[in-house]
């Protein structure tokens, strides 16, 4: 069955979700390529990294009907649904965290108060996504300009600016764009909830005598705390492993503005979050 393309339908990520213990790897790719119309060079790019990888987004019908292909001939596969991943939510953003009996006590960003169940703990992401900042310095007006400098004499105005209350659009380079990493955990429960912490917004204070000034030494040692009280859950650290399947929508710009700021990057990362949770999920219904 060949990879047409899609339709209006909603579509869905086919998902290779391991290795096949039946097949080498060489054995393994072909079976994929001949199943879903692929030759082995394009499947052994996408694969490029080992699985769980995105093989394809495609129409549902499509990924659903090569799902039950592939399980026939050996490989594990499942496809996820744009729908499913947006019936995640967003993310609860954690700013405070004090441990109780049982679990923790969070306090959020934006909401009430909640009660985190180390129980409940599904999923433990522990990740460092890169983002871009862009802000872009205002263009003012020859009126602007004059009532900011008045008693100041003359002035050379700036290249930017035209007649008086006009402004000409600026330039690429009349912009700043500051590049970071961001230390973030991010935990799933069983209840459907999604909490992160991200160490650009959270002081760390809960590692009590073990917090450090890094904020990454800070995640690790969070992140590994969190899966050693609940061992029941999985601890994802292969976020830097993950291939997006190209033209899909967190390859491209994810732009959120603030004013003149524009923030990119950790949409790629909500992508990732949302898509392993549900992989895992599958996992452990399979156990």
């Amino acid at each position: 069955m060949h990879v047409m393309p899609e339709s209006r339908e909603q579509h869905a990520y086919l998902t290779i979700v391991a290795e096949s213990p039946e097949l080498d790897w060489d054995g393994f790719l072909a079976v994929i390529a001949d199943t879903a119309g692929l030759d082995q060079l394009t499947v052994q790019q996408r694969l490029a990294k080992k699985p769980p990888q995105i093989l394809g987004r495609m129409d549902e019908s499509q990924s659903a009907n090569l799902v039950r292909r592939l399980r026939r001939r050996g490989v594990e596969a499942i496809s996820v649904s744009a729908g499913r991943l947006a019936a995640l939510g967003a993310p609860m953003l954690v700013k405070f965290m004090t441990a109780v009996p049982e679990g923790y006590q969070i306090d959020l960003w934006r909401g009430p108060s909640t009660f985190l169940p180390i129980a409940a703990i599904q999923t433990i992401i522990r990740a460092s996504a890169r983002s871009e900042t862009r802000r872009s310095r205002p263009s003012l007006s020859v009126g602007d300009l004059a009532s900011r400098t008045a008693g100041y004499g003359y002035i050379r105005l700036p290249p930017q600016v035209g007649d008086a209350g006009e402004t000409r659009p600026t330039s690429p380079s009349d912009s700043t764009v500051v590049h970071k990493a961001s230390e973030l955990i991010d935990i799933h429960t069983d209840q459907g909830l999604w909490f992160r912490i991200n160490g650009d917004k959270f002081a760390w204070h809960v590692l009590g005598k073990q917090r450090d000034r890094a904020d990454r030494l800070n995640a690790d040692l969070m992140s590994q705390r969190l899966a050693r009280e609940a061992p029941q859950a999985t601890l994802d650290e292969f976020y830097s492993l993950f291939k997006p399947p190209s033209g899909s929508f967190m390859t491209g710009r994810d732009a959120v503005a603030y004013g003149t700021t524009h923030a990119q990057g950790l949409g790629q990362f909500d992508f990732y979050s949302r898509w392993i949770c549900l992989v895992y999920r599958y996992v452990a219904q399979v156990g």
